[in-house]
């Protein structure tokens, strides 16, 4: 939960130029001026850990302005699947945001363990930067 308008956070992560405020990636090259759409393609590097400057295409599988964006990032193999979601959560006194990061991808079953870890806290780290900016 981040206690901040809904339109808020969605105003930040659907921000190409402030990826990397919350989700430690940076866009490579030319983004458009469009609205995204599912099919779109872009290129993003990372800017955090061992895959930093990595650069990885990412395509938009689902796009449903103020509320979710699902993506496929691709990887050698199987493209590991992103989801994002936000809701309003209306209480009595003020409005709060609930978001739900959702990170689909195949790894061996003997590492397992380490790769759930390893996700969740990354996502983790997405979450607290996200609700640091919206914040400030």
């Amino acid at each position: 939960m981040i206690d901040a308008d809904p339109s808020r956070v969605w105003a930040l992560v659907a921000d190409p130029e402030r990826l990397a405020v919350w989700a430690g990636v940076v866009t490579v090259g030319y983004m458009g001026t469009e609205l995204p759409k599912p099919g779109q393609r872009v290129f993003v590097r990372s800017r955090h850990g061992f895959l930093r400057g990595r650069q990885r295409r990412v395509e938009i599988e689902a796009w449903r302005a103020g509320s979710a964006v699902s993506c496929a990032v691709a990887t050698r193999s199987v493209p590991i699947k992103f989801d994002l979601k936000i809701e309003p959560e209306v209480g009595p006194e003020r409005i709060t945001t609930r978001v739900r990061l959702l990170h689909h991808s195949e790894v061996p079953a003997w590492c397992g363990a380490v790769a759930y870890w390893w996700i969740s806290t990354r996502l983790r780290r997405m979450l607290d930067r996200l609700e640091r900016a919206v914040a400030e």
